[in-house]
C-alpha cells in the first residue's frame, strides 16, 4: 500500500479529508503462516513523511514472529468434549512473540544561537537542520497462563516477560561553543529493558429470571458479571528502572432482557435487550496519592429495533481545590469526608438515535438489485473525496431516514463546556434508477448549520453517475463523476470538481 504526492498537495486539493490529512504512509508486508500450528512470520517495510515539514521515519525492515496461545500439556487427544472436565495442567497457556526492526529517521531540529550573516552583519539566529536517527532494536515476549473454573468463578492467572534491547547512533545538530556555527554530533547509546509481569483475572455470571407471563412476556432476565483484575509489573533488567506498577481493577456488567410469547405454534418467542450497563473503577498502589481512577458508567438500550440510546457518564471521588486564579487541581481528599457526597459529575454524554427504512426490493425489473449486492464490498471512487458515503448507493432501498441527537457536557474547570446537536440523513429513489439523498445537521448551542450535503445517482447498467454538492459553509464544493461499476475498472471514470478556492 504505497502513496505519493506531489509538493503542497494537502493545499491544492477540495478534498477535506486530503487537506488535513498533512502525511503519507507507505508500506508492503509479506506474512505466511503455518496451518495447524500457532506459528506465523511476517516482514514488513514502512515509511511515513510529514507534507508539511519534510520529517521522515522509515522501518527498514521489520520481521516478527508469532507464537499464539497453545497448551504444551496437551498430550494427543482428550477425551473431553467440555473444556471444564480437562486436568488443570491441560489449561496451561504459552505465548511468544518476538520482533526485529531496523528504523532510521529524517526530523527537523531547532538550534538557537547559530551565527549566520545577513545583510553583511554577523547575527545568531535560530537554526532548522535534520537529525539523523538510525537505531536497531529487538524485543521479545513470553506469557503463561492458566484458566481453570472453579465451580461457577473462573480465574485466570497469567505471568508474562518482555525483553527490549535499542542500540541508536544518531547525527544531532548542535551549536558549536567555539564559533557558534552549526556543526553535528554522534551520539550512540544502549538501552535494554525487562520487564516481569504478572496478574489475574476473577469473574463470574449470576443470573436471576422473572415469568410474569402476562401482556405477552414470557419472562425477564438479569445477567449480572462481576470481574476482578489485578496487575503487577515491574522493571528487573535496566540501566535505569522504571518504578513498578500495582493495580487492581473491578467492574460489573448488567443486561436486562425480555422474551415474548411465541406468535405462531411450534416457534420461539422473541428476545429483546431492554438495557446494557455497565461501571468500572481501579485503585493503582503504586501512586503515592490520588490512588482511585474515576468512576466510569456507561449503558446503551434499544427499543423496538428502531430507536436507541447510549451515553457515558464520569465521576470523581476526589475534592477539586482552586490553586491560583483559574486554575484548578485535585487534592488527596475524598468528597464524602470534605462535602458529605461521593462523588462529583465530571463528563456526561446521551446520544439518541433512530432510523426507518422501506421494504427492500429482492429483484428490479432491471436486476440492479443483484448488481448491488455483487458489488457491495467494493468502496466507491467517491471515498477520494472524504465528506461523501464510502459505498455505491443501494437502490434496493426505495427510503431511508436517520435521526441522531447528541448532547454532551464537561464539568471541568475552568471551562466547563456543553454541545449539543441534531444530524439527520434522508435517501429516496425517485425511479428504480435515480437515488437522491441529503444529509446535515445543526449546532443546537453554536446556532450554526454543519456541513450539508447532497448527493444524486443515477444507474447506468455497467456505469454509475455520482454528483456530490455541498451547497454552503467553507468547504462549498461539488464533484461530478460517470465511471464503470467493476472494481478492476475503478480507474475508467470522467470527473469534474470545484470549490470555492476555484480548484477544478
Amino acid at each position: 500500500d504505497f502513496t505519493l504526492a506531489s509538493n503542497n498537495s494537502f493545499r491544492n486539493t477540495i478534498s477535506l479529508e486530503q487537506a488535513l490529512r498533512q502525511s503519507i504512509y507507505s508500506r508492503a508486508t509479506l506474512s505466511k503462516s503455518w496451518e495447524g500450528t500457532p506459528n506465523s512470520i511476517s516482514l514488513s517495510v514502512s515509511r511515513n513523511q510529514s507534507l508539511t515539514n519534510g520529517d521522515i521515519t522509515e522501518t527498514l525492515p521489520s520481521l516478527s514472529f508469532s507464537h499464539s496461545q497453545s497448551y504444551p500439556l496437551r498430550f494427543g487427544s482428550s477425551s473431553a468434549d467440555d473444556e471444564t472436565e480437562r486436568p488443570w495442567y491441560e489449561m496451561i497457556g504459552f505465548g511468544y512473540g518476538a520482533n526485529i526492526s531496523n528504523n532510521r529517521a529524517k526530523v527537523t531540529r531547532k538550534v538557537d544561537g547559530i551565527k549566520r550573516t545577513v545583510n553583511g552583519r554577523d547575527t545568531l539566529v535560530v537554526a532548522e537542520e535534520y537529525e539523523r536517527a538510525r537505531s536497531q532494536s529487538i524485543s521479545q515476549d513470553a506469557s503463561l497462563s492458566i484458566a481453570p473454573k472453579l465451580g461457577y468463578i473462573s480465574i485466570t492467572p497469567r505471568l508474562s516477560y518482555s525483553d527490549q534491547r535499542t542500540f541508536s547512533n544518531n547525527d544531532v545538530p548542535i551549536r558549536n561553543a567555539l564559533d557558534s556555527t552549526l556543526v553535528r554530533t554522534n551520539v550512540e547509546d544502549v538501552q535494554r529493558i525487562g520487564t516481569l509481569s504478572t496478574g489475574f483475572t476473577l469473574g463470574t455470571k449470576l443470573y436471576g429470571i422473572f415469568s410474569p407471563g402476562i401482556l405477552g412476556i414470557e419472562g425477564f432476565r438479569h445477567t449480572f458479571t462481576p470481574n476482578l483484575s489485578f496487575t503487577y509489573n515491574k522493571q528487573i533488567i535496566g540501566t535505569s528502572f522504571a518504578p513498578k506498577q500495582m493495580l487492581v481493577g473491578f467492574s460489573v456488567g448488567n443486561i436486562f432482557e425480555m422474551k415474548t410469547f411465541p406468535s405462531d405454534e411450534g416457534k420461539d418467542g422473541s428476545k429483546i435487550q431492554l438495557l446494557n450497563a455497565g461501571m468500572g473503577i481501579s485503585y493503582n498502589f503504586s501512586a503515592d496519592s490520588l490512588n482511585f481512577s474515576g468512576i466510569n458508567l456507561n449503558y446503551r438500550t434499544g427499543i423496538g429495533g428502531t430507536f436507541d440510546i447510549s451515553g457515558d457518564v464520569n465521576f470523581d471521588l476526589y475534592k477539586l481545590v482552586e490553586v491560583a486564579p483559574f486554575q484548578y487541581s485535585r487534592v488527596n481528599k475524598f468528597l464524602l469526608q470534605e462535602e458529605g457526597r461521593l462523588a462529583r459529575l465530571t463528563n456526561f454524554s446521551i446520544n439518541l438515535g433512530t432510523s426507518f427504512a422501506g421494504e427492500k426490493n429482492t429483484s428490479t425489473s432491471s436486476g440492479r438489485a443483484s448488481q448491488k449486492d455483487s458489488l457491495s464490498q467494493q468502496t466507491s471512487a467517491s471515498n477520494y473525496y472524504g465528506l461523501y458515503r464510502e459505498e455505491d448507493p443501494d437502490f434496493s432501498i426505495p427510503w431511508q431516514l436517520s435521526l441522531r441527537f447528541n448532547y454532551s457536557e464537561s464539568k471541568l474547570p475552568p471551562s466547563p463546556s456543553r454541545a449539543a446537536s441534531v444530524q439527520g440523513s434522508l435517501d429516496f429513489n425517485l425511479t428504480d434508477a435515480w437515488k437522491f439523498s441529503t444529509s446535515g445537521g445543526y449546532d443546537l448551542l453554536n446556532k450554526e448549520v454543519s456541513i450539508p450535503q447532497v448527493s444524486i445517482s443515477r444507474d447506468l447498467h455497467c456505469w454509475i453517475m455520482n454528483f456530490y454538492w455541498i451547497p454552503i459553509g467553507p468547504s462549498q464544493q461539488y464533484r461530478f463523476e460517470i465511471r464503470v461499476k467493476a472494481p478492476q475498472l475503478q480507474d475508467i471514470k470522467v470527473t469534474k470538481q470545484g470549490s470555492e478556492r476555484g480548484i477544478n
